[in-house]
């Protein structure tokens, strides 16, 4: 059985992994510090997908031009 104290260093060490993995290589090569934001923050990355539904009803007016060619929906 843990104690709390064992509980609370397991969860701090877990937390604060990736920061000290990169501490630790910016130490060793002073280079690191640029890739510091890449390597800790979260991005949001965008796929091909939702692009396209972003800009598909767009692209079908300008493509079926002023009479409005009907379609069919098709699936998801």
């Amino acid at each position: 059985m843990t104690s709390p104290a064992d509980a609370i260093t397991n969860a701090v060490r877990s937390v604060t992994k990736a920061w000290r993995k990169q501490r630790i290589a910016e130490e060793r090569d002073r280079n690191a510090v640029f890739h510091r934001q890449t390597r800790l923050m979260r991005s949001h990355r965008i796929g091909i997908r939702e692009v396209a539904f972003d800009v598909m009803e767009e692209a079908y007016s300008i493509a079926s031009g002023p009479e409005r060619l009907p379609v069919k929906p098709g699936r998801l």
